[in-house]
């Protein structure tokens, strides 16, 4: 079955010239650019990052994993769905219709799970985004700014680290610029949603956000039955494109396969349901900082011990939902018992 509806041809024809540039002009940054692809990547952003940064404020924390938690969802969904062409699979597939010269093929992070839209770019923005935010208006009692100012000034601190891992991802191969826009672009749209929204979901119930979740995960199991069924689709077409086109197979993680993703992320947005509600912690931020930070310190070697050790020889299954809930664990840990123990 064509993957590739026609404009879509037509606009790789045109951004697959701008990974070339970057390859050319940035060769010399590759160890660089990959360091930034690996500590920028979704998963140390929901392990690392967002803890590292929540311990500061439970505010900042809650803001942060409930927008990861949501975005990430819609991300894994969206390439389960619509699954879309990586630059390294198009220029392979199509090489001897199109003859492109000039490219490191070998340079590629062999990621499995389809390209639009970049989930680095959508975890990142809305992380680096909401984050600048609160940092401004802690600022904003020493000097005075408007809503539009501070605006600016957010997207002004997010630009420069997001150009940098755009570039990264266009000189692997591994996305094409409109995948990387439409990200970045998603992220924001979701952040705004949040913010006006954000008075209605600190405030859902447990149970009924709960079932909100489970409902969603019929999903991708409709979507994977409808693919074979109905459509003639291969669901583990993007998986397979990997293992076809990767210069090395040691490069290939289990962690990045499409299924495993949507295991992680749902885990994670279950782990959010079962804190609900969460509005009494959210304004409770007052914890004491000399227990919030060794604690979070804690509760991150304790998740990163327990992702090492994740039983990945003993079937498909146990791996999935071990996963399924480390995550669901690590989420509801840092937004009910973290908390608790800092007060």
């Amino acid at each position: 079955m064509e993957l590739i509806p026609l404009n879509l041809t037509y606009l790789y024809e045109l951004e697959i010239n701008i990974n070339r540039n970057i390859q050319k002009q940035m060769r010399f940054t590759e160890q660089w650019l990959r360091d930034i692809n690996t500590y920028l990547d979704p998963q140390m952003v929901m392990d690392a990052w967002i803890p590292l940064l929540g311990a500061f404020s439970h505010k900042l924390l809650v803001r942060l994993a409930v927008s990861a938690s949501i975005l990430n969802v819609f991300t894994s969904l969206f390439k389960w769905i619509f699954p879309e062409y990586r630059p390294i699979w198009w220029l392979r597939e199509f090489e001897s219709k199109y003859k492109y010269r000039g490219f490191n093929l070998e340079a590629n992070t062999c990621d499995t799970s389809a390209g639009f839209p970049s989930s680095h770019a959508i975890t990142f923005t809305a992380f680096a985004f909401i984050f600048f935010h609160w940092l401004l208006v802690k600022l904003n009692k020493r000097c005075d700014m408007s809503n539009f100012e501070k605006y600016i000034w957010v997207l002004g601190f997010v630009s420069l680290p997001l150009g940098i891992l755009w570039t990264a991802r266009l000189y692997f191969l591994t996305e094409f610029l409109h995948q990387c826009i439409a990200g970045s672009l998603l992220a924001l749209f979701g952040v705004h949603l949040f913010n006006h929204y954000s008075s209605h979901l600190l405030k859902l119930k447990k149970w009924s956000t709960v079932l909100l979740v489970l409902l969603l995960g019929v999903v991708p199991v409709g979507v994977y039955f409808a693919m074979i069924y109905l459509v003639d689709m291969d669901p583990h077409w993007s998986v397979r494109m990997a293992f076809k086109w990767c210069s090395e197979v040691t490069l290939m993680r289990h962690e990045a396969g499409p299924i495993y993703v949507l295991f992680r992320d749902f885990g994670y947005l279950l782990g959010v349901a079962l804190s609900c509600p969460l509005l009494q912690n959210y304004k409770n931020n007052r914890g004491s900082h000399y227990k919030r930070q060794p604690a979070t310190a804690i509760l991150m070697f304790l998740n990163i011990t327990a992702l090492q050790n994740t039983p990945k020889h003993m079937g498909r299954w146990i791996f999935l939902v071990y996963e399924f809930i480390r995550n669901c664990i690590h989420s509801y840990t840092l937004l009910t018992i973290l908390p608790k123990i800092s007060n």
